[in-house]
């Protein structure tokens, strides 16, 4: 739900949505709040939202997705596939903050740093992991030889931010390492704001990049500040002290709904979280049947396990009785299931008498 408002602002998904939009009657500064601060500034060193949600104001993708989780053209213009092949064409005239082109070798610079990357939490290999060959046909045109049929491919890409060649080059295997990009040496983006400064636990600051391709950004000047505690997120809205807070408790939100000089955004999440049972022949840790088997392996156990949820008493106490917040009992067994059987390779959907 959007309402319109005058003043501040509470943001409850991705920053960049907000800092680049146009329409809002707004000062030169916008402050922050966030849930969580970034693990890093390497905008390849952990595929987490914090950090994503920095590094997609600073850098852009090749592909983006739009509210629908559709490709749109960033970076790249256009794009066609023949079998395993896709060609991008890359957009002209784009340049990064240091003033230097963006080309193709740029986009194979970012893609074969990814796996160099060392200690990386949650690696952005994952993106790229059927990428089989890249290739520069000219400083605007880009081939990418999939291993197979990559239907995924351009979702993919929309995570994973495109570096310059130039400024994040160096002498490790990845170039410009992590604690080098953490104090800002090399983090240079062709993004809507360019990165000031970063003082952990306290602030990070971006100024406006005049020279953006895309849309002007709507604020000159953007300081985010980590504020964990979710309660003196909202105390700090109210009190003035930030313009714009992320994830509002849901306990607060009627009565942050009901003020008039707030504006509260509420979107539907692609998030899905999961409880995944163990169906192997070795019985899980601490839990066995009486005959020394996985008792997880008897459908009767897992049904009883679905029965003992009470999933409107989550959606109504936890969630807030929020619209768009569900929880399901469908069950997708994929191939990432140790020891599975070919009969558990496809969705199944759920009973009646489950759910």
């Amino acid at each position: 739900m959007i309402k319109r408002l005058k003043g501040r602002f509470l943001l409850s998904a991705v920053a960049f949505s907000l800092l680049s939009g146009a329409g809002f009657v707004h000062a030169q500064d916008l402050v922050i709040a966030l849930r969580a601060e970034p693990s890093a500034m390497d905008p390849q060193f952990h595929s987490l939202t914090p950090n994503t949600q920095l590094s997609e104001t600073i850098f852009d993708p090749l592909v983006r997705t739009d509210k629908t989780a559709q490709p749109v053209p960033s970076l790249a213009e256009s794009w066609e596939v023949d079998g395993d092949v896709w060609t991008f064409n890359l957009r002209k005239g784009v340049t990064f903050t240091d003033g230097s082109p963006f080309t193709a070798q740029d986009v194979i610079f970012t893609y074969e740093r990814v796996p160099k990357v060392p200690n990386s939490p949650s690696s952005y290999a994952l993106y790229l992991s059927t990428i089989d060959k890249l290739e520069a046909v000219d400083d605007h045109t880009l081939k990418i030889h999939t291993k197979g049929p990559s239907p995924v491919l351009l979702p993919n890409l929309s995570m994973v931010p495109i570096m310059s060649s130039k400024a994040a080059a160096g002498d490790a295997p990845e170039g410009k390492t992590t604690v080098e990009l953490n104090r800002g040496d090399g983090l240079i983006g062709t993004g809507p704001y360019k990165f000031v400064s970063w003082r952990r636990g306290s602030e990070i600051v971006l100024e406006r990049n005049d020279d953006y391709w895309g849309d002007k950004p709507a604020w000159e000047r953007v300081v985010y500040r980590p504020i964990t505690n979710p309660a003196a997120r909202v105390a700090a809205l109210l009190a003035g002290d930030v313009d714009v807070i992320e994830d509002p408790p849901t306990d607060d939100l009627a009565r942050l709904k009901a003020d008039d000089k707030l504006y509260v955004q509420e979107t539907p999440s692609l998030r899905v979280i999961y409880i995944a049972l163990n169906q192997g022949d070795e019985p899980p840790a601490g839990m066995q049947s009486a005959d020394g088997k996985n008792p997880l392996t008897d459908k009767r156990v897992r049904e009883a396990l679905s029965l003992a949820i009470d999933r409107n008493a989550i959606v109504e106490r936890i969630m807030g009785d929020l619209p768009h917040r569900q929880v399901t009992c469908w069950l997708i067994l994929g191939s990432g299931l140790p020891r599975r059987s070919k009969m558990l390779q496809r969705q199944i959907p759920p009973e009646p008498r489950n759910c």
